[in-house]
């Protein structure tokens, strides 16, 4: 699930939980293409959105959709 650079794509993942309880899972698609002769995607772009949101990287969302998630015990 790597591209030619060896950055994740995110086709596949593993979702743990610690406890039950509900919340909101979200999917985004996000378009990523070169900025000028400048690459978007590079190492860290989950670090980044995780503390700054997807404000804090380029590209466009192609979709995003959030789903509502009960887990119980």
């Amino acid at each position: 699930d790597m591209d030619g650079e060896g950055n994740p794509i995110g086709l596949t993942n593993d979702i743990t939980t610690d406890a039950e309880g509900s919340g909101d899972l979200t999917v985004t698609l996000r378009h990523l293409p070169p900025e000028g002769d400048v690459a978007v995607k590079v190492a860290g772009l989950a670090d980044a959105v995780r503390t700054g949101g997807f404000g804090s990287i380029g590209g466009d969302n192609d979709i995003q959709i959030t789903f509502p998630l009960t887990v119980d015990p």
